[in-house]
């Protein structure tokens, strides 16, 4: 911003990256300077002097450079993709009030990335028998068990398929066999992050093009839709990597760095307790750098990407929602 009038002179104000976010105070007097200064007082001095046409600092900043190697090797006996870093908005104020999802996906909140590592697919069954074999203190996922109809969609059993996803499983039991495999659960930044093509916003893991039948595993037949849209391809989840474009013209369940099955197929457990975005649980003011919002007291924990049974708007990779054990 400048400021040139009659009788005052010129002066220069950059709007760092890093306080993004951090708001002033008129009462006061303070300001956001940078990433070490984010409530000083208000000067009036900075960067005295002429401003050059054209000058400008955009893309300059320390904070929206991507980072593209991971610092340790991927987990072995899977193929991991390591997720380069960077900057990325959490939240999406328009689908928030287009949606009106019930687990708000606003205020926005600024984060800034370290490189990480997702696996390709979703956690299989087949993992999961291999891991319980080596350790066997490990609770298991439920099997096919009680009177809720979606029990019979539970993947595990002696029979299922080793190429299904796991689910129906507690979140103390994924997190146990994530760490290991030599991993852990992916926070909810690290997901956004990833499923939003790191830093562009996209509505998909795929980019901004509604998803179809063929091109993801959702609202397929269920007790509750019975008729659903996406009814000639089955019921229950699929095994992963089904959804990968081939024979569909609109492509694949696949994100930007080619990560399947983030907008469908089963919901997926993250490392963070659930707390409302208001509460800016693990949050700083302005750009806060690998977020997690952990509370000892806060027992449910968050969960991300849409599933088989549910609809068109789930898929959404800014919607959040509840880890449960189904």
């Amino acid at each position: 911003a400048r400021e040139a009038k009659a009788g005052r002179n010129e002066r220069l104000l950059r709007l760092a990256l890093a306080c993004m976010g951090a708001p002033s105070d008129s009462l006061k007097k303070t300001t956001c300077w940078d990433e070490a200064n984010r409530t000083v007082p208000v000067q009036h001095d900075l960067d005295a002097g002429s401003i050059e046409e054209g000058r400008t600092t955009v893309g300059s900043s320390a904070w929206a450079k991507e980072v593209r190697t991971c610092s340790r090797p991927a987990p072995g006996g899977v193929s991991a993709i390591c997720i380069p870093g960077g900057f990325s908005i959490m939240g999406d104020i328009h689908q928030d009030v287009l949606s009106k999802h019930p687990f708000e996906i606003v205020p926005l909140r600024a984060i800034a990335l370290s490189p990480f590592y997702l696996d390709q697919t979703e956690f299989t069954v087949g993992r999961m028998r291999s891991l319980l074999a080596k350790y066997p203190n490990i609770p298991p996922p439920t099997n096919k068990v009680g009177t809720d109809p979606y029990g019979k969609y539970c993947t595990w059993d002696a029979a299922s398929n080793p190429a299904m996803p796991v689910n129906c499983i507690s979140w103390d039991s994924a997190r146990a066999a994530c760490k290991a495999a030599g991993g852990d659960l992916p926070t909810e930044a690290q997901w956004e992050h990833a499923g939003r093509g790191r830093g562009r916003g996209w509505l998909f893991p795929w980019g901004n093009t509604a998803p179809t039948c063929c091109q993801v595993s959702i609202f397929r037949k269920s007790p509750d839709f019975p008729n659903a849209p996406c009814r000639a391809l089955g019921e229950g989840p699929a095994a992963v990597g089904t959804y990968n474009g081939v024979g569909c013209p609109e492509g694949a369940d696949r994100s930007r760095d080619g990560v399947l099955d983030m907008g469908g197929n089963v919901r997926e457990a993250l490392l963070d307790s659930f707390s409302p975005y208001a509460d800016r649980c693990g949050l700083d003011t302005g750009v806060t750098r690998d977020p997690i919002c952990w509370l000892d007291y806060v027992l449910p924990r968050a969960s991300r990407g849409s599933d088989w049974s549910a609809g068109q708007l789930s898929a959404y990779s800014a919607n959040r929602s509840l880890h449960t054990n189904n």
